[in-house]
């Protein structure tokens, strides 16, 4: 990690220049790729679900399915799967599941 590197400066005779803000861009570059890795998984665990009997799932499970299937229809046919990850990501960061969850179970800390 860049935090880690230091470049030294007028022949190791000054302070070191610090790799933090390079750091700060890479957290946040990580960050928005683990955003999509999560609503690419949330997607695919919605779409495994349509292929199950419906009965067979927690209720909690199908308040989040039929959530979740308001804003993105099943994959039924070839389509531009972007669009799709977009909005599983804006469902994922708007808390609405977590909301579901917490109606069900309680607060979570």
């Amino acid at each position: 990690p860049s935090s880690v590197d230091s470049i030294p400066t007028s022949a190791n005779q000054e302070d070191h220049v610090s790799m933090g803000a390079m750091s700060a861009r890479k957290l946040i570059l990580i960050k928005t790729n683990v955003e999509y890795v999560l609503a690419i998984e949330l997607l695919c665990s919605m779409q495994g679900l349509d292929f199950i009997d419906q009965r067979t799932i927690s209720p909690l499970m199908k308040h989040i399915h039929d959530e979740f299937r308001q804003h993105i229809l099943p994959i039924e046919e070839d389509r531009q799967m972007s669009l799709d990850m977009e909005k599983s990501r804006k469902i994922m960061k708007s808390n609405k599941i977590l909301d579901i969850i917490e109606q069900h179970i309680g607060r979570l800390q």
